[in-house]
């Protein structure tokens, strides 16, 4: 073999392994990106904004692509919630503008294809994001909460649990808490998780609720409540019950809400 053809054969193995190389690196990377396929369903099929999507974990928005989702709302607000920390002679440890924490809260839902004969099917879905650092990391409460009177339920099993639900929680990479029930659970108005946050984490907490609803109404309007509650002290937060808004957090002298609230109309 002439020096010619030996190198026209070793240039093509080294050009198959180096698109091979490619092709598992574009393979491995579409496992945690979204293709440009599936942004365009989410702008155009589901009606979600490039901000939206960015805001958003991979794996929910494809979730989102095989439910059939149509955006009904997405709203996203700061709130400053009472963190003031007090030392054990009752004077505040922190002045001026450090008396109050920031919390970052989503609330969003979507119509979805329904898996129940006879009913609507909608998807909530809830997160709570620290923005300053919590000085005070004691119990606190996370809620989903709408009116009782406009028949959006829960579906339930057999044992009384709830169907379909996640929530979770992080401290930056790591994922402290998930569960798939509630901790607290209004079949007609609400669920609920307790926070158990966690010290020297700096402001790096964040977590969601993720919750399928159902209603046989063929129309109606309800304002869904997605709040935050935080605790000054050891004592843990409690929830309420509103015919209007549905299940909360109370707001007390020890602690401090926030929320956003939207309407969904079908």
């Amino acid at each position: 073999m002439d020096e010619k053809n030996l190198l026209a054969i070793l240039g093509f193995v080294i050009a198959f392994f180096i698109i091979g190389e490619s092709v598992s690196a574009k393979e491995v990377n579409n496992e945690f990106n979204l293709t440009k396929q599936e942004i365009k369903i989410l702008l155009k099929d589901v009606g979600m904004t490039q901000s939206e999507i960015d805001e958003m974990p991979v794996d929910f928005l494809r979730s989102l692509i095989a439910d059939g989702a149509k955006k009904v709302f997405y709203k996203k607000e700061r709130v400053a919630v009472n963190d003031n920390k007090s030392r054990n002679d009752g004077v505040s440890a922190l002045t001026n503008g450090e008396l109050n924490g920031h919390v970052d809260i989503t609330g969003s839902a979507y119509a979805v294809t329904s898996d129940w004969s006879g009913y609507r099917k909608f998807r909530f879905w809830g997160r709570w994001s620290w923005v300053s650092i919590p000085q005070n990391t004691y119990e606190d409460k996370f809620a989903i909460g709408w009116p009782s009177s406009e028949g959006i339920i829960l579906r339930t099993n057999t044992s009384g649990g709830i169907q379909l639900h996640t929530h979770d929680y992080w401290t930056g990479a790591a994922r402290r808490d998930y569960g798939t029930q509630p901790d607290r659970a209004e079949p007609n108005a609400g669920v609920g998780v307790n926070i158990d946050l966690i010290q020297g984490q700096g402001k790096n907490h964040a977590g969601h609720i993720d919750q399928y609803v159902y209603t046989r109404q063929s129309s109606g309007d309800a304002n869904v409540k997605f709040e935050y509650g935080h605790a000054r002290t050891a004592f843990s937060p409690s929830w309420t019950l509103n015919s209007a808004t549905g299940l909360g957090v109370s707001a007390t002298l020890t602690v401090d809400t926030g929320y956003v609230m939207q309407t969904i109309s079908w």
